[in-house]
This record gives structure tokens, C-alpha cells and sequence, in this order.
């Protein structure tokens, strides 16, 4: 009836009676399990242990040192637990997180292969799968992981979301924004999640709704100036794609109150001024505090390409165009004069 406290009074005055009895060793076991006293519980278990070899004492064995922290102790008895029942989904599971969490993958991967091929269609097992795959930067299997599990009929938001993250990564950006916005509905207070929604409707050239989802990443963060940064410079992407090319300066500058060591922000600044906004004066002005920046070593310029796919450093560029720009403000003034 749930009182486990009275139970492990019974179950102590029963083997005061009977102390070799492996069986009431187990039971008080799984009654000081129930209430959270998991060091007792190891030392009957490991009592009954001495005559139980089935693989629920060493389950509950690796129960225990897990919930007490001891990592290496509790690896061993899953293992034990899933050599003696290789199909047991709760062990596979425990152990794999466990490798994840201390960052040996290879080891996390074989025991998730391991159970597979018991149930290959776990779909538990198969988001873990594809989540190790996906942090592992393997973004094309993961994809496929994910898929499986969709196909399988899951629709847990933690799918839902990696799904949408592995088609941000492979660049299918219609498809991220889908899967994105439903796992957005159940968690709208995640920065990663909204940030990144923000961007695949970017990309996928949804400009209201990528200034939206920038715009409420803006209200949920309190991290470091250079991610606040990064959002400001995202958002000015997106707004220029719209043609709000003042609103798109306005971030730009509030990005670089941020981070006023962000050479090539400044550079976007300039570039704000001289393609969009046609003011060639303050386009100069920026342009020349960017050459101002410029480091002596040419191998650390950042570069971009061209339209011919060739390297050109930024300095280069905007070198060129201050002297182009000077000389359409001496031609602006002499014909000017003339008429």
C-alpha cells in the first residue's frame, strides 16, 4: 500500500528470524530502493547475489550505484545486466547515456547497435541514436535516424525538433522551418530552438517570420554580448532581404555597441551605407575605420569569395571601394558646378 518504511521494518524482523534467506535479501532490497535508500539496498542485493545470478538483482545492482554516482560501478553491473539479457531496453538505455555524458561516443554508439539488433524498430533508441549522431556532427545520419522514427509514427517534440535541427545542418531549410515551428508550439522559451527557427525562415526567404522569431529570441536571451551580437547581425540579414535597410543599419549598430572588436562588422556597416542606404559619405567614413583595423599578417584577412569563386580579402574590397566612392562624389560635385 505504498508504506515502504513499515515494509522495511517486516522485511528486517523476518530475517532476524530467517538471515539467509536470499529471498527476503531481495525483497528488502527493492523496498529500500522504493525509498530512495539505495546504499542499503546494494548490500542486499549483493547478499542475495551470492545464490541469484538472473539478471534483475544485477539490474537493480546497477541501479543503485547509478543513483549514487558511481559511474564505473554501475557501467559494470549494466553490462552484467545486459550479458545475461542483451534485450533489456531499460539497461541499453541507462548505459548509452551514460557513455554520452562522459563523452566516449564509440562505446555509447556500440551499446545502442547492440540492442538494435533485438529492436530495430525502438524508436527511443533510435532518436538516442540519432541525437549521439547529430552532436557528433554526423548530420546526414542523424537525418536518417530521425526519419525512421517519424516513419515509426514518433511524435515526440524532442524528434520533431532534432529532425528539424539535422535539415537546418543539410541545408534543406523549407523542411527545418516545418518541423521547427511544431516543436516551437511546445517549448517557446528555448533560445537554440526559436534562434534557429529564425534562421531556416530566413533562409528559406519567410523575412516576416524570421524577424519575428529573431526578434523573441532577442526577448528570452540574457547570454553573452557576442550571441546577442550575432542575433542583432542575423537580424539585420533578414530585414535587408525585406528591404528594411534602415531597420537592418539601426541592428547592425546596436551589434557593434556590443562587440566593438567585431572588425568585420564594421565592414557590414560600411557595406549598409554603400549598397543599400546610397550614402557614400558615412559608407567612406566606415570603410576607412575598417582599413584602420587592417593587421600586417595578409594570411589572418578574412576573405569572401567572388563572383569568379576566387578568395578576396575584405580590406581589399573595401579599399577599392573608397576610392571608387570618392571619385562619384568628385564627379557628383563637378557636374554639379557645370550645371
Amino acid at each position: 500500500i505504498g508504506n515502504n518504511q513499515q515494509a522495511i521494518t517486516n522485511y528486517i524482523k523476518a530475517l532476524n528470524i530467517k538471515p539467509f534467506n536470499c529471498y527476503l535479501h531481495l525483497q528488502l532490497g527493492d523496498a529500500y530502493v522504493k525509498n530512495n535508500e539505495y546504499s542499503q539496498a546494494i548490500l542486499h542485493y549483493l547478499t542475495s547475489c551470492s545464490n541469484d545470478t538472473s539478471f534483475f538483482v544485477s539490474k537493480q545492482l546497477a541501479l543503485c550505484y547509478d543513483k549514487l554516482d558511481k559511474t564505473d560501478t554501475a557501467i559494470y553491473y549494466y553490462y552484467k545486466t545486459l550479458n545475461l539479457q542483451p534485450q533489456d531496453f531499460n539497461s541499453a538505455h541507462r548505459l548509452a547515456n551514460i557513455h554520452l555524458k562522459n563523452n566516449n561516443i564509440i562505446p555509447a554508439l556500440n551499446v545502442i547497435s547492440n540492442y538494435l539488433l533485438y529492436d530495430s524498430n525502438n524508436v527511443k533508441m533510435l532518436a538516442l541514436n540519432g541525437y549521439i549522431h547529430y552532436q557528433n556532427k554526423a548530420f546526414v545520419e542523424a537525418l536518417k535516424l530521425f526519419e525512421k522514427c517519424l516513419y515509426l509514427n514518433d511524435t515526440s517534440d524532442f524528434t520533431k525538433r532534432y529532425l528539424g535541427y539535422c535539415y537546418f545542418e543539410t541545408h534543406n531549410y523549407n523542411k527545418a522551418k516545418t518541423y521547427l515551428e511544431q516543436a516551437y508550439e511546445y517549448d517557446t522559451n528555448s533560445i537554440i530552438l526559436c534562434y534557429t527557427l529564425g534562421l531556416a525562415c530566413h533562409y528559406a526567404l519567410y523575412g516576416h517570420l524570421a524577424i519575428d522569431y529573431l526578434n523573441k529570441t532577442l526577448a528570452l536571451t540574457i547570454p553573452s554580448s557576442e550571441f546577442v551580437s550575432r542575433i542583432y547581425q542575423d537580424l539585420a540579414a533578414a530585414q535587408t532581404g525585406i528591404y528594411k535597410h534602415t531597420d537592418a543599419l539601426d541592428c547592425y549598430l546596436k551589434a557593434l555597441e556590443l562587440t566593438p572588436d567585431d572588425t568585420l562588422l564594421v565592414f557590414k556597416i560600411a557595406s549598409q551605407y554603400d549598397k543599400f542606404l546610397q550614402d557614400k559619405p558615412m559608407a567612406i567614413k566606415y570603410y576607412q575605420s575598417f582599413m584602420q583595423t587592417r593587421p600586417e599578417d595578409k594570411s589572418s584577412h578574412p576573405t569572401i569569395n567572388d563572383a569568379h569563386g576566387l578568395k578576396v580579402s575584405y580590406y581589399d574590397i573595401a579599399q577599392r571601394r573608397i576610392k571608387e566612392l570618392k571619385e562619384e562624389i568628385f564627379m557628383q560635385g563637378k557636374n554639379h558646378k557645370n550645371n
